[in-house]
């Protein structure tokens, strides 16, 4: 009977044994996906960033073709209201010089 006891317990512990080397096996299986999954996101994270740092650059870029636009328009606008300003003042020349020749004209028909 006592080798009959020892024989179980060695099955037993045998069991064990396999049973603490199916864990031991499964956790190191888990850890290695763990880590796939952990690099794999990590992988995304710095793509994102890469993303994120391309459209900055691409709205920086937006930023200066809007600033360099408002430019140009403010100095075409600029010129525009200078245009205008001269003509103003040519057609004001124009209609005193009409009027002086109106007042000589009508002066020498007096005469």
């Amino acid at each position: 009977e006592m080798e009959d006891l020892k024989q179980r317990l060695g099955e037993r512990e045998r069991e064990m044994d396999e049973e603490r080397e199916e864990m031991r096996e499964r956790e190191i299986r888990e850890k290695e996906e763990m880590k796939r999954e952990i690099d794999e996101l990590n992988k995304e994270y710095k793509e994102r960033e890469r993303e994120i740092e391309n459209l900055k650059q691409k709205n920086k870029e937006r930023e200066r073709e809007i600033a360099e636009l408002t430019q140009q328009f403010e100095k075409r606008e600029r010129e525009r209201e200078e245009e205008q300003r001269k003509a103003e003042e040519r057609r004001r020349e124009i209609e005193e010089q009409l009027k002086k020749m109106d007042r000589e004209r009508e002066e020498r028909e007096r005469e």
